[in-house]
Order: structure tokens, then sequence, then C-alpha cells
């Protein structure tokens, strides 16, 4: 599998679920590793398809570091990818192909993790990121482009990301009332 294959988030996770396996004195990267690797790289991602599909973060994660923490420890060597890590990766490419992408996102990888068949996989179905619901929460947040290129995650929901929707607020009644304002009114 060719690196220059995944978008730079992809990328990014690819190495840090290396250096959580390092620094959690794992030999393998494990499926555990590249989930955690993809909660902190791809927050916008997980942050999105967990508040579509209701799921308990704080209880879901908390779960995620009891398998990571289960993870046999070894001192020295050079940390590998597991078979079951080499699958998800391998599967990711294949979804890249059934959603007709030209590179291998964190969508991807979040997609292959959730039907994987260890205690990762079984902890992310449970917690309600089943492959059909994560396929059509990954499609409302695309929005119909697809990626083509190694930057396209960074494009998701960019007004979200960036700006602040004063209609919301308002609805949720986040607004501060105009009331007792009379200096602030008169500038405008």
């Amino acid at each position: 599998m060719n690196i220059n294959d995944f978008t730079l988030t992809a990328q990014k996770i690819i190495e840090k679920s290396m250096l959580l396996a390092k620094t959690g004195s794992n030999q393998a990267v494990e499926p555990g590793h590249i989930l955690k690797a993809l909660i902190e790289e791809a927050q916008s991602i997980y942050s999105y398809a967990s508040e579509k599909l209701e799921v308990n973060k704080s209880s879901f994660e908390s779960a995620l570091e009891s398998i990571l923490r289960s993870y046999p420890k070894i001192e020295g060597g050079k940390a590998y990818f597991s078979e079951q890590s080499n699958i998800i990766l391998q599967n990711a490419a294949n979804y890249k192909s059934e959603l007709k992408d030209k590179y291998i996102s964190a969508e991807h990888i979040f997609i292959s993790l959730a039907q994987s068949k260890d205690m990762v996989g079984e902890l992310m179905k449970d917690a309600g990121f089943r492959k059909k619901a994560l396929i059509e929460v990954i499609s409302e947040l695309r929005k119909g482009s697809r990626v083509d290129s190694q930057t396209a995650e960074d494009t998701y929901d960019a007004l979200n990301k960036y700006a602040i929707n004063i209609n919301e607020r308002a609805r949720s009644g986040k607004l501060d009332p105009v009331i007792g304002r009379d200096d602030e009114i008169r500038r405008v």
C-alpha cells in the first residue's frame, strides 16, 4: 500500500497510530491505536458522526482506553502493523473504490474500523457506529463531494468549522438580548 494513496489526514492517522503504539510500549499497531489516532486527528469527522448517531462519547472513549491498556507490552523493537490493522487499511482502500473516491481518507478508515472483527469493531457496533449508518452520515457530511485531493477532509462542514451560525444560536437562546444595550444600538 502506497502512503501517497492516502489523504494528509489519513497519513497523520497512520503516523499517530504508530506513535501511540510506541508510547504505549506495544510492538504491534492494533486497531485500537488506529481508532484513537482517528479520534485525535479527524476530530471534526468523529464528532459529527458521534453527534448524528447519538453516541455517548465519554463512555465510548473510556472503553477504547481500556482496550488500549489490554494490548501486550514489550520493550524495544520497532512497531509494525498487526494483521488486523493491515486488513483494516486494505478494507479502507476497498471503501475508497466503493465510494468512487481518488484517495483513502479518514472516513474510509472509520468505516473499515467499524467493520473489523476484533474488540474495536465490537465496541464501535455496540456504540452505534455501524457501516450503513456511517456511510449515510459521511454522505451527509460531504454533501455530495468526493475525495479528489489529499486535503479533502479540510473542506467538510467548513462553514460550521470557521463561522458562527447566528440563526442556530438565536433558536437555542444563546444570544444576548438587545434590551439594555442602548449605546450599542445607537452606534449600529
